[in-house]
């Protein structure tokens, strides 16, 4: 039989789709930030390791020309140097001009004061010349912080400076023909191998994002979870202290839920979660964060709204919900009234608070409506010094 799960080979329509999504996203600002902050580490080790190559080249200095290789050594320790200091900006600055800047200056030292070596030894044109391609392995892990486009630029400059060099009457040691054999048949597959890392860890990035957002996302509602309300709201809270901008927190409750499930079944207490979700998401803007707290839970934040106006989108949702009852679906049941109590806490960035605090406070608001009869509002009194 065969396998129904085989894939069907990739089309040419669907690889362009991919090529596109690919190119999109290197230019998109948070994967520019995720790249940079995965690779910075990678880039200044591999510039730390590549430091300590370049000082052991001495050896291969010696390999060429055993009597004269003691005039290298002052330029391969200058390089060494220079590596290290690059290093020490993938640590520092990763993906800032600093590090663009450094990424091409010290390449470039290496390479012209490479070229003079090569002149310094007996030999050094015709036996060493193949070390241009080092420059080949070792830039592109180097420079993974910096990305495709800029590592790829790079790779360019170094490849035909020596020639432009040859032009302008310099490194008349090079034989140009030689070079141009080792330097332009490698250049293309090193290209491609550089864009194929880049196309994979940008796979990776898109599958870590998929799996944040399950992770992320509550499976019955669709509504963002506890975990992302906790990963987002501290964010929004430091934004509005230093932006003076009220921030409110609604605690919504669903009243009497266990009776639903107890008397409709446990699907139906699922319907009615997922109904109050679309109601949730009917009432408030796009750019305010809904979320199921757990349970019959719902939490809102409202960034950039203080208590009176968060206090009337409340009161908008609960007599929406009480409004339009839960269809029970099929011939002759009638729809399920569902109740809501809203308690609700407004943070003032002149009387700052932890957000423990401010979701405390909305709690217990919530609790006080729960007391007084259910299917109420109610704003928690001012947070206190």
């Amino acid at each position: 039989m065969p396998n129904d799960s085989h894939q069907p080979p990739l089309s040419l329509a669907s690889l362009a789709v991919y090529v596109r999504l690919f190119l999109r996203a290197l230019r998109a600002p948070e994967y520019k930030a995720a790249r940079v902050r995965d690779n910075a580490l990678f880039g200044a080790v591999a510039s730390a390791i590549t430091a300590v190559f370049v000082l052991l080249t001495i050896l291969m200095d010696y390999a060429i020309d055993p009597v004269h290789f003691t005039d290298a050594i002052g330029l391969r320790l200058a390089q060494s140097a220079s590596v290290m200091l690059l290093a020490w900006v993938f640590w520092t600055w990763p993906g800032s001009l600093a590090a663009r800047i450094v990424f091409i200056v010290v390449p470039m030292f290496v390479l012209i004061t490479f070229l003079e070596i090569l002149a310094r030894l007996e030999g050094g044109a015709a036996y060493g010349i193949g070390g241009i391609l080092y420059f080949f392995i070792f830039m592109p892990f180097m420079g993974r912080p910096l990305g495709l486009g800029f590592n790829l630029f790079a790779l360019a400059v170094i490849a035909i400076t020596p020639t432009l060099l040859h032009a302008a009457g310099f490194v008349q040691h090079l034989n140009l023909a030689v070079y141009h054999s080792y330097v332009w048949v490698a250049f293309l597959p090193f290209a491609l191998i550089l864009t194929l890392v880049e196309f994979l860890y940008w796979r990776l990035y898109e599958t870590r994002i998929e799996l944040t957002q399950q992770a992320e996302r509550d499976p019955l509602t669709g509504l963002p979870n506890r975990r992302h309300f906790f990963r987002v709201a501290p964010r929004q809270l430091a934004i509005a202290n230093r932006t003076g901008q009220p921030v409110s927190v609604l605690f919504v409750d669903i009243d009497h839920f266990k009776q639903v499930n107890d008397t409709h079944g446990h699907a139906m207490g699922d319907r009615a979660l997922c109904h109050v979700a679309r109601l949730l998401q009917a009432t408030f803007r796009e750019s305010d964060l809904v979320t199921r707290h757990g349970g019959e839970e719902f939490l809102v934040w409202l960034q950039g709204t203080g208590p009176r106006d968060a206090e009337q989108v409340a009161e908008q949702l609960r007599a929406r919900i009480d409004r339009e009852p839960l269809a029970e679906g099929g011939s002759g049941h009638p729809p399920i009234p569902l109740t809501v109590s809203i308690g609700i806490a407004s943070h003032i960035p002149e009387s700052p608070e932890a957000l423990d605090t401010l979701l405390t406070r909305a709690d217990d608001a919530m609790s006080t409506a729960k007391r007084q009869g259910r299917n109420k509002v109610v704003l928690a009194s001012s947070q206190q010094s």
